[in-house]
C-alpha cells in the first residue's frame, strides 16, 4: 500500500471525523489501480480539493487499507476485461466492508464509503453492473476533469452525511452522551486494544440516588432536568474518557488507559460534581449518585465486556446497599 501519495499537508484524522461545514480540510481518496497513469491523473485533476491520495494496487490491500486510512471516497479503475471488472467491483465492495466493520462501523458495506468506478468509454454494461452491485457513481475513461472533481465532491459529501447520520443514531438525545449501543461496541475495541497493548481499561457505572421517588414528588420534567445535568457535567470531564447513558438514569463512562486508582479519583470526581449540582426547577433540592468502579483485573485481564460491567454493576449496587452518595471498587480476580 503506497501512503506516500499525500496532496495535502494536513495530517489524516483518525476514524473518519469531520469538521462541522463544508468539507473536510482533507478529503481521503483511497485508490485502486495498479497503473501509475490513473493515479497521476487523479493527482492533477484533483489538486484543488485538497486531498490525500492514497492507492493500494490489489484487492487484498483494500481491506487493511480501509481499516487504517477509513477513507471518504474509493477510486477504482476497471481493468478492460468486462468479466475481470465486475469480479473486481464485487471484492471490492465486500473488501471495503469487512475493513470498515474491522474498526467499528458495523454494518457498513459501500454505501459507508462511496465507491467511484472509472470504466472505459465503451463499456456501458460494466458502468451500469457496478451501480447495481453497490458503487456509488460510475465515470466513463477517459473522464472530464471537471465532472470527476464534481463526482468526488459530491461523494465525499455524502460520505459526511452519512457519519453525521450515524453519530446522531448513537448519541442519546437527552443527555447528550453516546447511547448504550455505542457503549457496548466501543467497550469491546477498547478491552481489545488494552490486551493487546497491555493497558489498563476500567469502567465507571453511575446510577442517580432514588430518581423514581424525584421524579414522583418533583414531575417528569425535573427527573429530565437531571439526567440532562449530569449529561453535561459528563461531556465537561477528561477529553479521553466516553462517557454514556447506559438506560434510563444509569450511567457508563469508559476509561482507556486508566487503572482502578485512576477511575476511583474520576469517580469521585464524578460524585462530587453531581452533589453539587444546583437545579432550575427545583433549586432546593439537592441529587446525588452511587457508584461502582472495576478494570480488567477486576476480571483477571480475561477481556471479557460483559464481566468488566458486571464487576463495576456489582460495585454499584454495593454502593446502593451500603448507603448511596458513595463508591465501590471492584475486588480484583485473585481477591
Amino acid at each position: 500500500m503506497n501512503v506516500a501519495d499525500s496532496m495535502s499537508s494536513e495530517a489524516p484524522r483518525p476514524n473518519g471525523s469531520s469538521v462541522a461545514t463544508g468539507l473536510r480540510p482533507s478529503v481521503r481518496v483511497l485508490v485502486l489501480d495498479g497503473a501509475p497513469l490513473i493515479r497521476q491523473l487523479l493527482r492533477v485533476h484533483l489538486a484543488d480539493l485538497d486531498i490525500e491520495l492514497h492507492s493500494v494496487s490489489t484487492i487484498g490491500e483494500v481491506k487493511r487499507a480501509a481499516a487504517m486510512l477509513v477513507p471518504d471516497v474509493v477510486v477504482v479503475a476497471l481493468p478492460p476485461d468486462p468479466h475481470a471488472a465486475i469480479r473486481t467491483v464485487e471484492e471490492l465492495l465486500g473488501g471495503l466492508a469487512t475493513g470498515l466493520d474491522a474498526v467499528g462501523i458495523a454494518g457498513s458495506g459501500a454505501i459507508e464509503v462511496p465507491v467511484l468506478v472509472l470504466a472505459p468509454v465503451e463499456a456501458s454494461e460494466v458502468l451500469v453492473r457496478s451501480l447495481q452491485l453497490g458503487a456509488f457513481d460510475a465515470l466513463r475513461v477517459p473522464f472530464d476533469p471537471d465532472e470527476l472533481r464534481a463526482r468526488v465532491r459530491g461523494a465525499a459529501r455524502v460520505r459526511r452525511r452519512l457519519d453525521a447520520l450515524r453519530r446522531q443514531a448513537q448519541r442519546d438525545a437527552l443527555s447528550g452522551l453516546w447511547n448504550r449501543a455505542f457503549f457496548d461496541a466501543r467497550l469491546d475495541e477498547e478491552i481489545g486494544e488494552a490486551l493487546r497493548h497491555e493497558r489498563e481499561v476500567a469502567v465507571i457505572m453511575c446510577d442517580i440516588d432514588g430518581f423514581k421517588r424525584l421524579n414522583d414528588l418533583h414531575g417528569h420534567p425535573f427527573g429530565d432536568e437531571v439526567i440532562a445535568g449530569v449529561g453535561e457535567l459528563l461531556l465537561a470531564g477528561r477529553a479521553e474518557d466516553v462517557p454514556c447513558r447506559y438506560g434510563g438514569e444509569e450511567f457508563a463512562i469508559i476509561l482507556p488507559s486508566t487503572d482502578i486508582v485512576g477511575a476511583t479519583d474520576a469517580a469521585e470526581r464524578l460524585r462530587l460534581g453531581i452533589s453539587s449540582l444546583r437545579w432550575e426547577l427545583r433549586p432546593q433540592v439537592a441529587v446525588t449518585a452511587s457508584l461502582g468502579v472495576a478494570d480488567l483485573a477486576s476480571i483477571g485481564r480475561r477481556g471479557r465486556a460483559d464481566a468488566l460491567v458486571a464487576a463495576a454493576d456489582a460495585a454499584l449496587y454495593r454502593a446502593k446497599r451500603s448507603g448511596r452518595d458513595r463508591i465501590e471498587v471492584a475486588a480484583t480476580a485473585a481477591d
